[in-house]
């Protein structure tokens, strides 16, 4: 069955902690049972509202407004949210290709004043453990923000930069899978979206084709400039709180076939300038060595500035910047993977580099921080430093690999 039958607990989802859900099942009426193809429209509701949101869809299905069942997740910490203040409401049916059931459901949701953008998403694919906070995307079957029923999940849809609208557009003209895809016309596919008003470029539907190589050989495609380093790098990592205190910085250095890798925590102002001037005192002292970071560009480099005004240091980090490789743009520009997304862990995870550890990602890692700042629990801060390390240590892997890639 979709959801199994148990006892309702009463509660308000915003005040339980001893359970992840609360469930409530049609009281009246008749429905389909449960097929192996079911789903459920997922409704994403921030904590303040919950309570409300619930006891109306809770009341709904049990008069028969909606399928046979429905769940909120409560405000027991779950290890696949990725914001813990957000709940989800699932309103299940009974089977995801029965188009008219999904598409009566979602539009009594919205008779009730659910108007804005909802996801339905396989039980299969929950089953699976796929979620949007473990790095797994597009695993969704329908989303309406372009209208009922957007492109089924396609394998386009694995293509990193195609999204729904761009889905459905590639198959208005025929284009459903990475053959077809490789077998279109560059200039035509610009042209097809021009003339549905969306712009992009023949650099970007070759980008496309080269993703669509990589899943149809099983292997990377370099189309780009190959990656060139010698034997000695620094990787950096950084955990903070967004235009606030940087709390970890974390080196890895990569020389002679060996790394060392250090993460300084920081509590207070203080503490982070101390560990910002020994991160310039080594990248002066090894003049010749590319700084590497993940994403450095849009995160970490813009972070850094700010600390440096805030704290400060004048230009002492300018030499930071002017070594910096982001290694996630060298990939966007330059290399695919058989894998959906360019994500860090994603990219580790394909050549065998598994991420070790209960922390997911920064989001996560930054709720566990402010929960330590309230606790002072140095077994949180333990954590988060290790979490730090793997992601070191994932990055000096990754970088090593890439290395050794060359055109395909």
């Amino acid at each position: 069955m979709t959801v199994p039958s148990m006892p309702l607990e009463i509660g308000q989802p915003s005040q339980v902690t001893g359970e992840y859900w609360l469930f409530a099942e049609r009281k009246n009426g008749s429905y389909p049972a449960p097929t192996v193809n079911g789903g459920k429209w997922l409704i994403f509701i921030h904590r303040c509202e919950i309570d409300a949101w619930w006891a109306t869809i809770k009341t709904a299905t049990e008069q028969g407004s909606f399928g046979r069942s429905a769940k909120v997740s409560t405000a027991k910490p779950k290890p696949n949210v990725s914001d813990p203040s957000e709940h989800v409401i699932c309103v299940y049916t009974y089977d995801c290709n029965d188009f008219e059931d999904v598409r009566r459901i979602r539009q009594a949701l919205r008779d009730l004043g659910v108007a804005w953008r909802c996801w339905y998403k396989r039980d299969q694919d929950t089953q699976a453990g796929l979620y949007r906070a473990l790095g797994n995307e597009r695993i969704c079957k329908y989303d309406d923000a372009y209208g009922f029923p957007k492109v089924d999940n396609s394998e386009l849809m694995r293509i990193w930069g195609i999204g729904g609208a761009y889905a459905k557009c590639l198959q208005e003209v025929g284009i459903w899978t990475y053959q077809d895809l490789l077998a279109a016309d560059c200039s035509a596919v610009v042209k097809a979206f021009r003339d549905r008003r969306l712009c992009i470029s023949a650099a970007e539907v070759d980008r496309w084709k080269h993703h669509a190589t990589s899943y149809t050989t099983s292997r990377p495609v370099v189309f780009g400039n190959p990656l060139t380093l010698g034997d000695s790098f620094i990787a950096l990592d950084l955990e903070y709180d967004p235009g606030g205190l940087i709390w970890i910085v974390g080196i890895g250095l990569r020389h002679a076939g060996a790394c060392r890798y250090f993460a300084w925590w920081a509590d207070t102002p203080e503490q982070e300038k101390t560990n910002l001037t020994r991160l310039t005192e080594i990248v002066a002292a090894n003049p010749s060595w590319p700084l590497i970071t993940w994403n450095g560009v849009g995160a970490d480099v813009p972070q850094l500035r700010c600390a440096a005004q805030r704290l400060g240091l004048g230009q002492a980090l300018d030499m930071v910047e002017a070594r910096h490789l982001d290694l996630f743009q060298h990939i966007r520009n330059a290399v695919r993977f058989p894998i959906p997304n360019l994500a860090l862990d994603g990219v580790a995870g394909y050549f065998g580099v598994l991420k070790a550890g209960s922390i997911q990602d920064g989001r996560a890692a930054l709720f566990l921080y402010h929960q330590y700042r309230k606790s002072r629990d140095v077994g949180l801060k333990w954590d988060l430093l290790q979490y730090n390390l793997h992601d070191q240590k994932a990055l000096v892997e990754v970088t090593e690999r890439l290395t050794g890639l060359r055109f395909t």
